[in-house]
């Protein structure tokens, strides 16, 4: 991710449950935010419509709220290695190795995963979404697809 003017801001989401055109109305993301040179703050946040009520074309009928932040010293230099880890209620944040930030999030979660930037250029080269060791999707973006993996369920009867 490397910088290009401003106040980097890199952010991670999953459990996204709003539709695509209302994409802050629920979810969770990892946040990373600083200076050109390196990101200074992570953020664990969270996003909630505060009148479910109401249409999700209606503006700012949503909540942010942090759960929990540490100050870092990273620099923006080189590939960063992100893994957000997801395990019943606690989820972690580690790049390039070393754990920079846990917290807790409702358990059992669903959704969609994205990835938004603002001030700086993102490119993803390899994406693995994993339930323990099964691969839920992967991509290396070595082709224009990506590569989603579907399951095949059926009902076992007793005999």
């Amino acid at each position: 991710i490397p910088p290009v003017t401003g106040k980097p801001r890199f952010m991670v989401s999953f459990a996204v449950n709003s539709p695509k055109q209302h994409y802050y109305y629920s979810f969770y993301a990892f946040r990373l935010a600083g200076t050109t040179d390196k990101i200074t703050r992570i953020e664990l946040i969270r996003s909630v419509r505060k009148d479910e009520t109401r249409s999700f074309s209606e503006k700012n009928n949503y909540t942010i709220t942090r759960l929990a932040s540490a100050k870092t010293d990273v620099p923006w230099n080189g590939p960063l290695d992100c893994s957000v880890t997801v395990k019943g209620p606690a989820v972690s944040l580690t790049v390039n190795g070393q754990k920079l930030l846990t917290g807790t999030v409702a358990p059992q979660l669903t959704g969609k995963i994205g990835f938004s930037v603002r001030d700086a250029r993102l490119r993803l080269d390899n994406i693995r979404v994993v339930n323990g060791k099964d691969a839920l999707l992967e991509d290396d973006f070595a082709k224009n697809t990506l590569y989603v993996p579907t399951a095949r369920i059926r009902k076992i009867t007793p005999n």
